[in-house]
């Protein structure tokens, strides 16, 4: 393996390992556009009631749909996404790691918090076990 390759496997688990916390908040962020979407269907409903035309309401269902489908595709890659981080995790068989990632990772400690969490006072042994880990896992 090349060392171009092998900087680029590192960025990607690492990258993959570190963006659990923006998956998290991302799909929060949609969970709440749904609701929104679902509240101008609504107003939509009650708007073809009134005096405006079918078409135009018509056209304005057609449009949340489509955006809704268009945000429910982006959550299922972003659940994907969030359920691989998690079962890779999980599926550390040394504790001590495992715990490291976790804190690290799903919790979005700081390697200091996380050392201080699993009763050490230097970050970076936490850190380099980790690293050593996935190193000598073909992950790095």
């Amino acid at each position: 393996m090349s060392r171009i390759s092998e900087k680029r496997t590192t960025y990607n688990i690492k990258n993959e390992l570190s963006q659990y916390r923006h998956i998290k908040y991302e799909l929060q962020l949609l969970r709440s556009q749904l609701r929104e979407l679902a509240a101008l269907r609504e107003a939509a409903a009650a708007l073809k009631e009134k005096e405006y035309s079918e078409s135009d309401t018509v056209d304005f269902d057609v449009r949340i749909s489509k955006l809704e489908t268009s945000i429910k595709t982006r959550m299922d890659e972003l659940l994907s996404k969030y359920e691989r981080i998690e079962h890779y995790i999980e599926a550390i068989d040394i504790p001590f790691i495992r715990s490291a990632m976790k804190h690290r990772f799903l919790y979005g400690k700081t390697w200091q918090q996380t050392a201080f969490a699993l009763g050490e006072y230097d970050e970076q042994y936490a850190r380099k076990r980790c690293e050593r880990y996935m190193k000598l896992n073909g992950q790095l």
